[in-house]
This record gives structure tokens, C-alpha cells and sequence, in this order.
């Protein structure tokens, strides 16, 4: 099984990615100094706010670090538009790393796109408009393309006729050879080829986009079915505070939610999630596929986890009393007749 990093960019320009919940931000209104007008003898005289000096960066610019981005820059290592503001600190080093990859990818893609067939390019825009059904889109984009045909060859001529019949209407293989045997006779193949060319045309069309509206609306519905996912566990973690022993708060929404439904791109091109990602690294490791398997088939019951925290606490309580007892038998005084050895520690 591959091990991927992860990297964090999307398909179009990808940025940082943001929590799926964040806290609502509150602005301020900053209110403005007008510009004040006064009328002397018919003379307007604008006073004018006086500049204020822009504050200074809160992080210093490094040296180091400009020189090691001019340097790689002249290498040609970075793929970036020649006014690109780069600011010499270390989010800044960082930033312009991940534009350039983002620039290469995006060129590389473009570049592969471009050498694609039609059928590819078609492929790509259906898988961008919201299409899953790979098997349909094949089948309907690998069909001869009719209106490309030569009408002087009469075998292009029945077999345009014959592909028409079949996809207008029931008759049969015999009945459909029947018929072109007829038109041939008669002189009206050609005709008949011609109909046939532009019925099966705009069949094709309808077909094609009836499959890219189908595909929008599958996306629009899987939107919806992820929002209504999104908001039934929400309110779940809201309304519990704890699964089988372990807690959930408010804090865990966000990092639950984002791990599940937010999507992140890993360096090989693959799009998942993160709790998708992290899931196939640990059923990579056999000592957590092992732990995985034993959690799934017992419905998650970590009730064991407590028996064994009590049996620690009385191994532990056991212990002390035995040292206790040990340093007190030196001591005079009746005994307690308390035995710690035989004792049952109910906790």
C-alpha cells in the first residue's frame, strides 16, 4: 500500500486550508475623517488628513532568506509571475514554496490536458461538473461518430441506416436488413443514410447533455446529503458527552468535522480526507488494523480500559497497605487483625 504525504492544495489554486467551522468574526467600523471644505472669496481651500506613516512589518524581513529565494528564483526553480511580492520571513519562504508548486502543477496539467484527446477533455469536464458514472459516459462518448461518415460508400450508407432503425425503433436484426435491402433497391439508401446521419446527431447531443445535467444534479444532491450529515453530527457531539466511555466536547466538532467531510489533495494527486487518509495508514500497519478489527467486532466497548484502570488503582492500594502494615509491626499495640493479603478490594 503506497505511503502519501500529505499536501494540502486544491485542484484551482488550492489555499491553507481553513477549518470547515470557524468562529464567527465581528468588524469594526472605522470611521473616516472627511475631507473639510471652506469657502473663501469664492475659493474652495481643502484641508487635507495628514498621512500617517504605515506601521512597520511586525516580523523583520531575513536576509538569509531573500538570498536563498533570489537564489533559487535565478536557478529557475521557482515557477512564479515576475510581480510576485515575496516577503523575506519564514511564512513568506513558505507561501512562495507552496505558489510555485501550485504553478507547476497547475502548468503540468494544462500542458497534459492540452495533448488529450477529445474524449479525455470530455472525461475531465464531466468529472468537474459533479459526473460519477464513468460506465454510462464511455458508453455513450466510444460510439462512432456518425456525422463524420462518407455518404459515397454505400456500406457507410447501411450502416448508418442500420444503426437509426435500431435506435428508432423495435424492429428486429432480420427485419432492419429487410429494410436496406429495400432502400437499396429502390434507389433511397443514400437518402435514408442522410436522415438517419442527423437523427443519430442530435440523439447524441441530447444524450450527452441530458448525462452533464444528470451529473450537476447528482452533485447538487450529494452537497446536500453532506450538509445534512454535517448538521445531524453536529448536533450529535452537542448533545453528548460521551461514546462508550469517551468524551466528546464542543471543542472535538470542528476537529471531527473537518477531519470527515473536509477535503485535502496528498502528492500523487489523490483527493480525500484526512480521516480517510490517516484511516488507510493505520489499516497499513498490522498492529492497528489488528486494534481496528478487535474495536469494530467487539461495537467499540472500551469497558476493558476501565477494568484495568480499577485493577491497577487495587494492585496499587494493596501495595500501600502492605508497606504500612511492614513498618507498623515494630510498633507496639495490639493488632488490627486487618490481612491485606487476603483482603478484596471492591472498587
Amino acid at each position: 500500500m503506497e505511503d502519501n504525504t500529505l499536501d494540502f492544495f486544491d485542484l484551482d489554486g488550492y489555499e491553507s486550508p481553513q477549518p470547515l467551522i470557524e468562529p464567527e468574526e465581528t468588524t469594526e467600523e472605522v470611521e473616516t475623517t472627511e475631507e473639510v471644505t471652506e469657502e473663501v472669496e469664492d475659493t474652495t481651500v481643502v484641508v487635507e488628513e495628514p498621512e500617517t506613516p504605515e506601521e512597520d512589518s511586525v516580523e523583520d524581513e531575513d536576509e538569509t532568506l531573500k538570498l536563498n529565494y533570489e537564489y533559487l528564483k535565478g536557478l529557475g526553480a521557482l515557477h512564479l509571475p515576475e510581480d510576485y511580492q515575496f516577503k523575506a520571513t519564514e511564512k513568506g519562504f513558505e507561501e512562495a514554496i507552496k505558489a510555485s508548486n501550485d504553478n507547476l502543477q497547475k502548468a503540468l496539467f494544462d500542458g497534459l490536458f492540452e495533448d488529450m484527446p477529445e474524449e479525455g477533455k470530455a472525461l475531465l469536464n464531466y468529472y468537474a461538473n459533479g459526473g460519477t458514472n464513468v460506465k454510462e459516459f464511455v458508453s455513450l462518448h466510444s460510439r462512432p461518430d456518425y456525422s463524420k461518415v462518407d455518404l459515397d460508400d454505400e456500406t457507410a450508407q447501411e450502416a448508418i441506416v442500420r444503426e437509426s432503425l435500431k435506435r428508432t425503433t423495435k424492429f428486429t436484426d432480420a427485419k432492419i436488413e429487410r429494410e436496406i435491402e429495400a432502400l437499396r433497391y429502390s434507389f433511397r439508401l443514400r437518402e435514408a443514410a442522410e436522415e438517419g446521419q442527423t437523427t443519430i446527431a442530435q440523439m447524441d447531443a441530447e444524450e450527452r447533455a441530458a448525462l452533464a445535467e444528470r451529473a450537476k444534479l447528482e452533485a447538487v444532491e450529494q452537497e446536500k446529503a453532506v450538509k445534512a450529515e454535517i448538521a445531524e453530527l453536529s448536533k450529535t457531539i452537542k448533545s453528548v458527552k460521551e461514546v462508550n466511555g469517551i468524551p466528546l466536547s464542543d471543542k472535538d466538532e470542528a476537529l471531527v468535522i473537518n477531519s470527515l467531510y473536509k477535503p485535502i489533495k496528498l502528492t500523487d494527486g489523490t483527493k480525500t480526507t484526512s480521516f480517510n487518509y490517516k484511516l488507510n495508514q493505520a489499516l497499513a500497519d498490522p498492529k492497528k488494523r489488528a486494534l481496528l478489527a478487535k474495536l469494530v467486532e467487539t461495537d467499540f466497548d472500551f469497558s476493558y480500559l476501565a477494568r484495568k484502570t480499577k485493577t491497577e488503582a487495587a494492585i496499587s492500594l494493596k501495595d500501600r497497605l502492605k508497606e504500612t502494615k511492614r513498618f507498623g509491626s515494630g510498633r507496639t499495640g495490639s493488632s488490627s487483625g486487618f490481612d491485606s493479603d487476603s483482603a478484596t478490594l471492591n472498587l
